[in-house]
This record gives structure tokens, sequence and C-alpha cells, in this order.
């Protein structure tokens, strides 16, 4: 091949890589391709083949044990943080058990409790699928109250790690000869390694310990405005009272919030008007495990109470919680009402016939009918007469309002014509109602008739009345008048008939 065939000739390297964390093989194949007169001819020159060996470098700082008076001790030391050093990978789990301390009555001696929490820190790039479950074979770091500064080095490059232990609060992330550890406890029975893993040490436990000391009073949270609503069949009232609080100090303090659905805090004393909680109130807690609630108990008081038990108008709960350190919150009360704001609706007697005879004083024909008349049946409730006690509404407080019109003639629309307010209800309520003139040209007049209890409460039902003028005491719609004159056709004839 001459020197003028090269300025056709490609060279070609196709490069193809094998790695993971960094380290494994980089394979080069180079080729050529060459254009002549007679076609393109490709020929293979060679491969090179670049292995990649792994080191695994990286520090490991297990923090140290902490004295905590409620503070946030859930934020734990970042124990991988700029750790890998070289083809390194590192994950870490934290998990917390909690130990109450010791009390004398009731009350904690010396811290009120002891959270053991455990960080596994695992090297992905060592691991290996077939070692299942990685922190069986993780090894344990003696545990030191100032903490403990994992170092391992790989010094050289022969894929077995050196290991070095030193203090965590005047470690310098610096291995010296003097902190070399050579022997190791996993965690397992058989205190041994998984065979499939690169190196013995992938996988890494130690256990620091928190002391927490809380004398933080719990805080019952200001509630909402509830409000339940008398039965007015039974006259009993069916609450479900709602309350929660919080304990700051264990939210801050647990990584997993150890407490079951029961919460964290136990109610201390809860009591209705002043008084004992009776029997028929029932406390069931809840507790927010996640989210922006977590942490925060809530209670539920639910029961159903006769109308002298739970009367119309406000009431209130008066509750203490205490948390498991024996701190005790504030009395807080607890607002509910109890409310009627609804009326009983009367029975109506459809189809009252009525006919209109002349008043004396004036002339007119009308009729004067009773609210009552068109009562068809009684009818009891709750607060009828007296608040909480359940008895027929009294006649007294039957109303009637006849349909109107603009012009005094019923029209069929019920509003302020009629004497109504924008609900319906009358403006000027009235025991009795006139039928007039007027309403003996419709014949058929809508009635309202409405009861009010003893709360204010307004009610309806709706019928009409019949008014006739049988005695003719009204006048006439149109006087009489007699037509005269001659009919005639067109041509001027006289029409016969």
């Amino acid at each position: 091949m001459s020197g003028n065939d090269c300025a056709n000739t490609v060279v070609i390297a196709k490069v193809t890589t094998d790695l993971h964390c960094e380290a494994g093989t980089v394979t080069v194949s180079y080729s050529y391709t060459k254009t002549t007169s007679k076609g393109t001819v490709t020929s293979t020159i060679g491969t090179v083949v670049i292995t990649v060996q792994p080191v695994h470098e990286y520090n490991i700082m297990f923090p140290e044990d902490l004295y905590g008076d409620c503070e946030d001790l859930r934020d734990t030391a970042n124990v991988i943080d700029g750790g890998e050093l070289a083809c390194d990978v590192l994950a870490v789990n934290v998990s917390d058990k909690r130990y109450n301390g010791a009390t004398l009555n009731g009350a904690p001696v010396a811290e009120c409790y002891k959270i053991f929490r455990t960080f596994t820190v695992i090297n992905w790039c060592q691991y290996d699928e077939r070692c299942g479950e990685p922190m069986q074979w993780a090894v344990i770091v003696p545990h030191d109250g100032y903490g403990v500064n994992v170092l391992v080095r790989d010094k050289d490059m022969d894929e077995e790690e050196e290991i070095y232990y030193e203090e965590g609060d005047t470690g310098d992330k610096i291995a010296d000869p003097s902190e070399l550890v050579e022997e190791f406890d996993f965690n397992n029975e058989n205190n041994s390694n998984c065979s499939y893993t690169e190196g013995d040490y992938f996988a890494w436990m130690y256990t620091q310990y928190i002391f927490v000391h809380d004398d933080v009073r719990p805080e019952v949270l200001d509630p909402s405005e509830q409000v339940f609503y008398q039965n007015k069949n039974t006259c009993s009232s069916t609450v479900a009272i709602e309350f929660a609080a919080q304990d700051l100090c264990s939210t801050n303090t647990e990584v997993q919030q150890v407490p079951a659905l029961a919460g964290n805090l136990a109610i201390e004393r809860v009591k209705l008007n002043g008084a004992e909680l009776p029997s028929w109130l029932t406390v069931t807690p809840s507790h927010a495990l996640n989210g922006d609630n977590k942490g925060t108990n809530s209670w539920v008081v639910t029961g159903t109470g006769d109308a002298s038990q739970l009367p119309i108008g406000d009431h209130k709960l008066t509750v203490i919680v205490r948390d498991d350190c024996g701190n005790l919150s504030l009395a807080k009360d607890i607002p509910f009402s109890i409310k009627d704001t609804n009326g009983i609706a009367p029975i109506c007697y459809h189809g009252l016939s009525t006919d209109l005879m002349k008043n004396p004083d004036n002339g007119n024909g009308e009729m004067a009918i009773w609210a009552t008349d068109f009562k068809a049946s009684e009818v009891a409730d709750c607060n009828a007469k007296t608040v909480g006690v359940k008895e027929n509404i009294p006649d007294n407080q039957y109303y009637v309002v006849k349909d109107s019109g603009a012009d005094g003639i019923a029209d069929g629309v019920w509003d302020s014509h009629d004497g109504l307010n924008e609900a319906g209800i009358p403006t000027s309520p009235q025991t009795s109602v006139i039928f007039d003139c007027d309403d003996a040209k419709v014949t058929q007049v809508a009635v309202r008739l409405y009861t009010k209890d003893a709360l204010g409460n307004w009610a309806w039902c709706e019928t009409y009345a019949i008014v006739t003028d049988a005695r003719k005491v009204c006048p006439s719609a149109a006087a009489s008048a007699a037509i005269g004159g001659a009919i005639t056709t067109e041509n001027k004839e006289a029409w016969k008939g």
C-alpha cells in the first residue's frame, strides 16, 4: 500500500465498557477501512483490553451519644456525608428502639427514656445479591460514647482493605497504624462474612445511645367549632366531640414513631360541664403516624344524651392529657353546642269551606277563621312550649296566612305581598285570617298554616280554603244593561227572527 493509498484509509477505534462502580474492563477494538478502485476493504488491526481494578476506600462517621432536653434529636447525623473516596456507593439505614427510664412514684429518676439508634451502612459496590439481607453480614462496630469513625483503606490496592477505628470527636480521618483493627464481630450466629462479596467487610452496624430528658408539657390544641343537633323525635342528642394534643418532644426525638395507633399521650382527666364524664360518653383515641400531623394524638368523645343530660345550649369538655414522661398539659376547654334549628310542621286540614257574612260595622262580606281551624291533628315537639320537654304545640302558637297578591287577590305566589319575609316567615304573625269578597272571586284560596316553637323555629304546611258568597253579600261583578234597536242586513232589509 503506497503513501497515496493512505489518503483513502480511515482508522476506527470502538470502545466497549463493562464497569460496575467504576471498576471492570474497557475494551478498545481497532480496524481500518480503505477505499480502492476495486471497492472498500475493511480489516481488523487488533484489540486492547484495559482492566480497572476496584479500590474501596471510604469513611463512616458514627455519631457520639446524645443527652437531650427534648431537643430535635430526630435529625440524625449524616454518617456517610462525603465518605466515598474511591469506587464506592454507600447507603445508610437508621432505626430506633425506645426504652422507658426508671421511675419513682410515676416520675422519671433520671432520663425519661433511652433511644438506642442503630445505623447500618452498606457499600453497594461490594455487596452481592446472593448474600440476601445485608444486615446479617454487618460488622458490629464497638460502642464508644464519643462516636467512632470507621476508615476503610486499600493502601496496596490489592483488594484487601485495612480497617481503622478512631474516636469520633477527636478523629482526623487519617489512618493511623495504631488504630488498625484486625478482629471483627459479625451480626450473625456464625460470626462470619458472606463469601460472595468483594472483600470481607461491606456492611457496618453501630448503635448510638440517646438519653432524653423531658419536662415539657404536652399541649391540647385549640379546637374548631363543634355543633350537634337535637333529634326532634326522641329529644336526645348524639355527639362526636373531637380534640387533639401534641407532645413535641416525642415527635422530635424518634426516627420512627414508636407508639401504636393509640398514640404516646394519655387522657389524665376529662370533665363534662365541670362534672365527671358520665358513663354514656366514651373516649376513643387515635394517633397520626405520618404526614404533617405526625405525633398528633386525637380523641373523639361519643355518646347520646337525653334532653336533661344534653339540653339545648352551650357545653364544654375540660381536658388534661399526660405524656409518657409524666408531664401534664394545662386544662383546656373544648366547647360544643346543642341546637334545634328546625320547627315541627303542622298537619293541615284540606278544603275548609266557609261562606261570607255581612260585617255589620262596614257592610262588607267577610268571614274570620282561626289558624287552629286548619289544624287536622296535634303535633308534638321537644321544644314546643318548654325547652327540653316534648309536648303538643299550643293553639296560640299556630298562625295562618292567606294568599293575597299585590292587589289583594290571590295570585298563587308567596311573597312580601302576603306579609312574608325572604325565608317565607310571617312578619306580623296572626292567629286568625279574614276572608272577603276578593277571595270569593277566586273561590279556592291558598293558605299556609304555621307553627312556632319555644326556640323561635318556624315550620308550615300548605292547604286551601273554599270561599263562597251564598248569601249574596258581595256586590255583583258588573251591573246589568238593556240593549235596544233594529237589526238589518247590508241591503237595509229587516232581519227576521
